[in-house]
C-alpha cells in the first residue's frame, strides 16, 4: 500500500519541505516531490532532495556496523561494537586522560535534532573539551568579524548575521556567493531564483562580485569580475568612494556607527585607478556598483565562502558589515533584519547580548590556536588543527576520534597529513550511511538511521530563514537494517562507560526515546512543539523583525558597531602595503600562473551524494574549469588531464572549458576524491579530485581561527 506523508528534505541545511510516496508493506521509498503546502518552500525541491529514494535505497548504504580487520571488515552488531569501542574509550581515558578523546562533528547530524547535542554531550561527560566542527574548516570568520563589529557573537542575530530582506530591497550585492547553487549564508532558505527574479521584476538592482560568471552573475545589473583574493581591496576602495562622496547615512552613523574617520583613514588610498590594477575589475564599473548600492534607498550586501575561504577572510567579512552599516542597512526593512524563529529559545521585551568572549580557556597544542565560542555553552577548537592533534606526541596528544557525519580526509585542507592522522590513531569510529573517504581508515563503522527514519524539526539554521518558520516531521518508516539514531551513539556510549549526560530530559536509568531526545535538545522554545506539530506542511508562525533590534544587538561599551575597529585598521594598511603581482602569486617573484578558487554545485552538498544515479549523471566529476585563452596558451584541450600543483602539493584533473572563468584563474568544487594511497589515474573521472591535497594547514593560515587558505590558492598548471 503506497501512503504519502509530509516531511521535510535533509540533504542539506535548507529543509525543503516535501512529499514522500511510501509502501508501507515493503517499507520502500518510492518518491519524493515538493510540498506544495509547505508555505515556506511551496513545493520547490532541488535535485539533491528529490533523490532521496536513491540514497534510502543505496546498494552502498550500510545496514549495520563494519568493524576492519587484517583482510577487510567484517559485519557486526551495532551493540557488540558499541561495547567494544567503549571498553576502548575507557582504556584510552585510563591511560592518557580525557584529553586524548575527540569528537568531529560534520554536516550530517546538524542537519537533524539532538545528534551533535547528544554526542557534544557526551564528550563533556568524558571530560574533554576536544570538540571539532565542520564550521571551523571554511567560515569561522564570521565569529570573529561579529566580535570585532558587534562586540560579541551578534547575539540575538544567528552566527551568520542578520538576515536579507530580499524582498523589500532595491539593491542586493552577493559577494563571492552564489545562493542559487548554495542556498546558503548570504540568501539563505528554498527558492532562491524564483526569489531573486520576483526581486527583479519589481525593479531591484542586483550586483554579483565573483571571479566566476555564475548562474546569479548572468542575472545581474553588474558583475565585478575580481581577481581571486583581491576582494579586501574592492571593497575598501567601495568605501573609500563612499565615504569620500559623502554617500553614507549620516543620521544612521552617528546614532550606531563609530570608527568612521579611522575607517575613512585607512581606506583613504584604495582609490579607483589602484582598485582596478590591482583586482582587475575597471574603475568605472567599481564607481557604478559603490554609487548603485549607496544611493538605493533599501538593500544590503552578502558574502559566502568565496571570501570566507581565501586571504583576508575575516576582514572581508567586517568590511561587508561596514558597507552595509555606512548606508544604514543593519536593522533595517529591506536591509539585515532579525527573524526571532519558532525553536529559538524566547527573547525578553529588551533583551541584552549575551556577553561571550572570543575565546574559551581551552588552547590547542600547536600554532598557538584556541578555542572559539559559536553560541553560550559550546566553544570548538579550530578544525585545522586536528590533524596535528593527533600527529604530535605529548600530553593531551588525541588518541580516539568519533567522526559524526562528517569526512575529514575529503573536506579538510592538508590531505595528506589529515590521512597520516587517521591512521595514526589508537582508535577512528565514523557514523555515517556510506564507507566515505574518512571511513576507510575507521576500525569501526557505525550505521545510522536514514533522516526519513527519525522524528525531527526544522532547526538546523532556522533563525537564518526569511520568515519565523517551523515544521515537525514524525518517523516515516523503519528502514531494514541494524541502525542507530545519530543520537543514539552519545547515549549508547555513555551507558557503557558509566558516564551521566547532563542534559535536561534525559536520564541514563532508562533509554530514552526518540521523541524525548528531540523535546530536551529544543528545551523551551518560542513556539511550543506541540503548537507546531498542529502543522504537518509546516507554519509561518509571526513576522521578521525589521527594526529595534539594533540596540540589543551590539555589546561594545558604546553601543554602536566598530566600523574602524583598530584590528581590522591595521589590516587594512598591511593590505594596502602588499605588492600588486601579476599572474597567480601574492609576492613579487613568486612563480604561479593561476589562483584556484572553491565553487559551488547546485547538486552536490560538499562531500556528499556524487554516488547517487541521478545526480551523478548530472554531475560528472569534479573538473578543473579555466579559461578557453589560458588553455590554448598552455595546449591544453578541454577534457585533457592536467596536473595541478601548489608548491606543496599536487593533483591530477579533468579540466574544463570555460568562458565563465576569467583568464588566470581555476575553479573547482572542494570535498572530492578520496586520499591518494586509495586512488588511481583511472578513478579521477569517478572519484574526483581533492583540492585539499594542495593546501598546508599549516602555512597560509589565519592566525586567529587557524583556517587555511583555501581558495585564491596561488597554483601552476600543466598537461599532465
Amino acid at each position: 500500500m503506497i501512503e504519502t506523508k509530509k516531511s521535510f528534505c535533509r540533504f542539506c541545511h535548507v529543509l525543503c519541505g516535501i512529499e514522500v510516496d511510501v509502501d508501507t508493506e515493503h517499507r520502500r521509498v518510492v518518491a519524493v516531490r515538493g510540498d506544495r503546502d509547505n508555505p515556506l518552500s511551496r513545493g520547490y525541491t532541488c535535485a539533491k532532495g528529490r533523490a532521496v529514494p536513491e540514497e534510502f535505497h543505496h546498494p552502498d548504504r550500510l545496514l549495520g556496523a563494519k568493524k576492519r580487520t587484517p583482510v577487510g571488515w567484517d559485519d557486526i552488531r551495532s551493540t557488540q561494537a558499541l561495547d567494544e569501542i567503549a571498553t576502548k574509550l575507557l582504556e584510552i581515558r585510563e591511560k592518557h586522560g580525557p584529553r586524548a578523546i575527540a569528537i568531529y562533528v560534520g554536516s550530517g547530524p546538524n542537519f537533524g535534532t539532538g545528534g551533535s547535542r547528544l554526542t557534544s554531550t557526551w564528550l563533556q561527560a568524558v571530560g574533554s573539551p576536544n570538540v571539532f566542527t565542520a564550521l571551523t574548516v571554511d567560515c569561522p570568520g564570521y565569529i570573529v568579524a561579529a566580535h570585532r563589529f558587534f562586540g560579541t557573537a551578534a547575539i540575538p542575530f544567528p552566527i551568520y548575521g542578520p538576515v536579507f530582506d530580499l524582498e523589500h530591497a532595491d539593491v542586493a550585492m552577493f559577494i563571492g556567493t552564489n545562493p542559487l547553487a548554495s542556498h546558503g549564508t548570504a540568501l539563505y532558505g528554498p527558492f532562491p531564483a524564483k526569489r531573486i527574479a520576483d526581486a527583479r521584476r519589481r525593479g531591484m538592482k542586483l550586483i554579483v562580485v565573483d571571479p566566476r560568471r555564475t548562474d546569479l552573475a548572468r542575472r545581474a545589473d553588474l558583475h565585478l569580475q575580481v581577481k581571486p583574493g583581491e576582494d579586501a581591496t574592492l571593497l575598501a576602495g567601495m568605501l573609500n568612494l563612499i565615504i569620500e562622496r559623502e554617500l553614507y547615512d549620516r543620521e544612521y552613523i552617528g546614532q550606531w556607527v563609530s570608527g568612521l574617520d579611522e575607517l575613512r583613514a585607512a581606506v583613504a588610498d584604495f582609490g579607483l585607478e589602484y582598485v582596478a590594477r590591482r583586482t582587475l575589475v575597471p574603475a568605472e564599473l567599481v564607481e557604478q556598483a559603490a554609487l548603485m548600492f549607496a544611493t538605493a534607498k533599501r538593500g544590503a550586501a552578502g558574502q559566502g565562502a568565496g571570501i570566507t575561504m581565501a586571504r583576508h577572510q575575516n576582514l572581508n567579512i567586517h568590511l561587508v558589515y561596514a558597507l552595509n552599516a555606512l548606508c544604514g542597512r543593519i536593522d533595517r526593512p529591506g536591509g539585515l533584519v532579525y527573524n526571532p524563529g519558532v525553536f529559538a529559545r524566547p527573547l525578553p521585551p529588551t533583551p541584552r547580548p549575551y556577553p561571550l568572549p572570543l575565546f574559551s580557556d581551552t588552547a590547542a597544542r600547536v600554532r598557538g590556536l584556541r578555542a572559539l565560542f559559536l553560541v553560550p555553552g559550546w566553544a570548538e577548537l579550530p578544525s585545522p588543527s586536528l590533524a596535528d592533534e593527533i600527529l604530535q606526541p605529548g600530553p593531551g596528544q588525541i588518541r580516539a576520534l568519533i567522526v559524526h557525519g562528517g569526512n575529514p580526509v575529503a573536506s579538510f585542507p592538508d590531505q595528506d597529513k589529515t590521512a597520516r592522522a587517521m591512521k595514526a590513531l589508537d582508535l577512528l569510529v565514523v557514523v555515517d550511511p556510506f564507507m566515505t573517504a574518512t571511513a576507510r581508515f575507521a576500525h569501526y563503522v557505525l550505521a545510522p538511521r536514514h533522516f526519513l527514519e527519525r522524528p525531527d524539526v526544522n532547526l538546523s539554521l532556522e533563525t537564518s530563514l526569511p520568515v519565523p518558520f517551523g515544521q515537525y516531521t514524525p518517523a516515516l518508516l523503519e528502514g531494514p537494517g541494524d541502525l542507530l539514531h545519530d543520537w543514539e551513539v552519545g547515549w549508547e556510549l555513555a551507558k557503557r562507560m558509566g558516564l551521566v549526560l547532563k542534559m535536561r530530559g534525559i536520564a541514563m536509568e532508562r533509554k530514552p526515546t526518540p521523541e524525548a531526545v528531540l523535546e530536551a535538545s529544543l528545551g523551551r522554545t518560542r513556539v511550543p512543539l506541540d503548537e507546531v506539530k498542529q502543522y504537518p506542511s509546516g507554519h509561518i508562525f509571526g513576522d521578521i523583525v525589521a527594526s529595534g533590534i539594533l540596540p540589543h544587538a551590539i555589546a561594545h561599551p558604546d553601543k554602536k558597531m566598530a566600523a574602524g575597529h583598530p584590528e581590522v585598521v591595521a589590516e587594512l594598511r598591511a593590505v594596502r602595503a602588499e605588492p600588486i603581482v601579476d599572474g597567480g602569486g601574492y609576492d613579487t617573484g613568486q612563480p604561479f600562473s593561476h589562483r584556484l578558487i572553491c565553487m559551488r554545485m547546485p547538486d552536490i552538498h560538499n562531500s556528499k551524494h556524487r554516488n547517487l544515479p541521478s545526480l551523478r549523471h548530472k554531475v560528472g566529476c569534479n573538473r578543473a574549469y579555466m579559461n578557453p585563452g589560458d588553455l590554448q596558451r598552455l595546449g591544453i584541450s578541454d577534457q585533457d588531464l592536467v596536473v595541478i600543483d601548489s608548491g606543496y602539493g599536487r593533483i591530477k584533473a579533468i579540466v574544463g572549458a570555460s568562458n565563465d572563468v576569467m583568464a588566470g584563474v581555476i575553479a573547482m568544487a572542494h570535498s572530492w576524491g578520496v586520499a591518494a594511497e586509495h586512488e588511481a589515474d583511472a578513478d579521477i573521472r569517478d572519484l574526483g579530485s581533492p583540492t585539499g591535497r594542495l593546501v598546508p594547514d599549516d602555512q597560509l593560515y589565519d592566525p586567529i581561527t587557524g583556517m587555511a587558505l583555501q581558495s585564491a590558492l596561488p597554483v601552476n598548471v600543466r598537461a599532465a
